[in-house]
């Protein structure tokens, strides 16, 4: 249960002044988890107005970087939902400046079961991405198809049983502009080590194979695939395109 008065907002001198406060005297207690070797950092990311903090009767308790380097809660505040509700609000931020996925490196490794249960994704022993879902208008007289998005490591390029490590099937609604509009978006975070190299995408219009290459290409674009903060993303297939890519 959270404490009763909590509030988050972009972080004020006042903030900064008093997060430095009890930093030093996390740091005279040694307490677990602290990161008061990284106030210079801090202090950039509060600079570039990017540092969150969660308050109780206007007070800091905890704050968070805007890219979720760091994400630290006052010792006697801890466990009480407080990193939670925080993370959840630069999350909403996150989106409203239009990033698609962010990304964590967990320092110290304690801290995974926390993140886990927030919902990141594990790519190795400390990495770990959440990717947003986000749900998309669809035009009420188009065409209904099915649609299947892979994502594949480099290597299915010379090694073709290669498996997706993302594999999306979705319904959606083809208008008669020829564009094939998702219901939701689809996309994969590949700034990990897991694709080996650049992400290769496999895009299937009921069942027919019309895209199956990088990602990063300029014809990958042009069918739809977007990057952004670390993921590549479709919100919509130029069918047309792929048509006549597969020609």
């Amino acid at each position: 249960m959270r404490e009763s008065g909590l509030s988050f907002r972009l972080a004020t001198e006042h903030d900064l002044e008093a997060i430095y406060s009890w930093l030093l005297e996390h740091a005279h207690r040694d307490v677990h988890g602290s990161f008061l070797c990284n106030w210079e950092l801090t202090q950039q990311v509060h600079d570039d107005h990017q540092l969150f903090v969660a308050t109780i009767e206007d007070e800091p308790v905890a704050y968070i970087w805007g890219n979720f380097g760091i994400l630290e809660v006052r010792e006697d505040f801890r466990k009480k939902g407080i990193g939670k509700g925080l993370v959840e609000y630069a999350m909403q931020c996150a989106i409203s400046n239009g990033k698609v996925a962010v990304s964590i490196e967990c320092n110290p490794e304690s801290s995974i079961p926390f993140w886990e249960k927030m919902g990141f994704e594990f790519h190795n022993e400390n990495k770990a991405s959440f990717v947003f879902e986000k749900s998309l208008d669809v035009p009420a007289d188009g065409s209904p198809v099915d649609v299947e998005i892979m994502f594949y490591p480099e290597q299915v390029k010379w090694i073709t049983e290669t498996l997706p490590i993302k594999l999306y099937s979705r319904t959606a609604v083809l208008d008669h502009q020829g564009t094939i509009h998702l219901r939701n978006r689809v996309a994969a975070y590949v700034g990990s080590g897991n694709y080996n190299g650049d992400a290769v995408i496999k895009i299937c219009v009921d069942s027919e194979p019309l895209y199956f290459d990088k990602a990063k290409y300029s014809e990958a674009r042009a069918v739809g695939i977007t990057y952004n903060s670390g993921a590549f993303y479709i919100d919509k297939v130029h069918y047309k395109s792929l048509q006549r890519k597969s020609r």
